[in-house]
């Protein structure tokens, strides 16, 4: 049985935490999502596209679903704090974005 270290649980819990916001940031602009890449696409085509979100924007988001599918299905990859720790900021920071594009449509 493999087992997942405080790396890993990290980072799924900072993919997670980003995802929601962006699939909330869809569905307030009435645009559904069904997948995890499909989220991304999608907010590539409608925000980043559109010059809202950077492009570095979608890479974090791309970055940390690669991550989170190799950390879940490749047994040989185990994320370690250090490898987690310098994403926060960043994940963070897109967040706080997305959630601002959120609120001003109700403000």
């Amino acid at each position: 049985m493999r087992t997942l270290g405080i790396g890993h649980l990290r980072l799924v819990g900072l993919y997670y935490s980003v995802y929601h916001v962006a699939k909330t940031l869809l569905l307030d602009r009435n645009i559904e999502v069904h997948t995890h890449m499909g989220m991304i696409r999608l907010i590539g085509m409608n925000f980043v596209n559109e010059e809202i979100l950077t492009k570095e924007d979608e890479r974090l988001l791309s970055h940390l679903f690669d991550m989170h599918q190799t950390g879940d299905y490749d047994d040989f990859i185990k994320w370690t704090e250090e490898d987690v720790s310098p994403l926060f900021d960043k994940a963070l920071e897109l967040i706080q974005k997305m959630e601002s594009l959120i609120l001003s449509k109700w403000i």
